[in-house]
């Protein structure tokens, strides 16, 4: 079972199209970039300048990629402030990168003025590295490694593996934070926050902190192990929304939405499943060897 989850993997990675790969990243980074500028514009739903229709706009896409393009046409008229027509508004798109590493960048201009956000969304197509990295850490967890370090090795090194790939001399490289920040996950976490109140921050910290007390307080219901299962439980939580955030960033969304990809994406979740299943229904020898309580 775990060999052929395993080599779903490999041939999701090997065999994938990467064209479509890069296409599909490339068009989220589009519609975000039409997004931030709708927003600077108060051209977003909630916005007091917003005017009751769409503005039209014309897209025009600096650079010299046909597919490209046609991929900004088709954002712009997912983004419900912009609506595609004449007009002398112009929705201007602009980009560079190597195949692998992407920044896109989005204004609206209108003659003699333009608006554009300060930073260019960054894409970068690395989508087998967490996935590299995940299949790792369930080998190392089918060889009976305990499920923490298995964890730990799957989102460190995705993180790791990440932030190690080659970066483009054309495009200023931003700090891990603000990788992490301008991310996915990042991005929408800023969002939440700008959203709740002020003492929302301090009483969600507050029940946060409660919680902790109440499970160490609460070991009792793991005898034999203690603190241990707290610290399993901790790591294994905290490996995995790291070893999230990484493949979210490395573009794993558009990778799994490939045919080879959902492949390599099945064979990924069997190769955990199937070593969880493993470890439940197998007994410990040192169960099996232990005499009954009651014949003693």
């Amino acid at each position: 079972m775990s060999l052929v989850a395993v080599l779903a993997v490999v041939i999701g990675v090997v065999f994938v199209d990467d064209a479509k790969v890069t296409t599909r990243s490339l068009h989220g980074a589009l519609a975000i970039a039409a997004t931030e500028v709708a927003e600077m514009a108060n051209l977003k739903p909630g916005s007091p300048a917003r005017s009751p229709s769409a503005l039209p706009v014309v897209v025009v896409v600096d650079g010299e990629m046909p597919w490209l393009a046609a991929e900004a046409k088709r954002a712009a008229a997912l983004e419900p402030a912009f609506e595609l027509g004449g007009g002398p508004h112009e929705l201007r798109f602009e980009y560079v990168g190597d195949g692998r590493t992407w920044a896109v960048r989005a204004q609206l201009w209108r003659r003699d003025w333009s608006l554009r956000p300060p930073e260019p969304v960054i894409v970068r197509i690395f989508p087998w590295v967490a996935v590299l990295a995940a299949a790792l850490g369930g080998a190392l967890w089918v060889r009976r490694v305990p499920l923490w370090i298995a964890a730990a090795v799957s989102g460190v090194g995705a993180q790791v593996g990440l932030w190690a790939m080659a970066w483009p001399t054309a495009i200023l490289r931003p700090s891990f934070y603000e990788s992490v920040a301008a991310g996915p996950v990042g991005r929408q976490a800023v969002r939440w926050a700008a959203m709740l109140p002020e003492t929302s921050l301090a009483i969600g910290a507050g029940i946060v902190t409660l919680c902790l007390v109440l499970v160490v307080f609460d070991h009792r219901r793991s005898p034999g192990q203690g603190g241990m299962a707290i610290w399993t439980a901790l790591v294994v939580l905290l490996a995995g929304l790291a070893w999230l955030e990484a493949a979210l960033r490395g573009q794993i969304v558009p990778w799994a939405m490939t045919g080879l990809g959902a492949c390599g994406a099945l064979g990924l979740v069997g190769l955990w499943g199937g070593c969880a299943w493993t470890r439940r229904t197998t007994r410990r020898p040192s169960d099996a060897e232990q005499p009954d309580a009651g014949a003693r």
